[in-house]
């Protein structure tokens, strides 16, 4: 249910910001840039708990050490190519559309969080990897 209500959202960003865009609608390209903002600015303290939960994982126990190791799992899964093709075309899509409608500082900061998502990912596989959960 999460990922579906997390495919949405993404979605609907784009389609707002496709349809601002193409029909130069302001409040709707505004509107995405918003959205963008507020996920942007929520990604970065989430991959920053993300990292300091992996590496807690050793001095957890219980419940907390279920939870931190079911999200090192997740981190591992491996994904079809399509799947991983398709998330970086809504990236670079949502990237060329923000600076073509003139959010470029806006366009920087989404990539920035894209990024630190991406980095957070990492360190969680290689945590998963050394404890042996992988």
């Amino acid at each position: 249910m999460k990922s579906f209500l997390a495919e949405s959202y993404s979605l609907a960003v784009i389609d707002t910001l496709v349809i601002g865009v193409f029909l130069q609608i302001n409040g709707l390209v505004t509107l995405s840039v918003t959205l963008i903002w507020a996920c942007s600015l929520i990604a970065v303290p989430v991959a920053v708990l993300m990292i300091i939960a992996s590496l807690l994982y050793e001095k957890s126990s219980g419940k907390q050490k279920e939870n931190i190791e079911e999200m090192l799992r997740k981190s591992v899964r491996k994904r079809c190519w399509l799947v991983k093709a398709y998330g970086w075309v809504k990236v670079l899509a949502t990237l060329g559309l923000l600076a073509w409608a003139g959010w470029v500082v806006t366009a920087i900061v989404y990539c920035l969080a894209v990024l630190i998502i991406m980095l957070a990912n990492s360190i969680l596989r290689d945590e998963a990897i050394k404890q042996d959960i992988a």
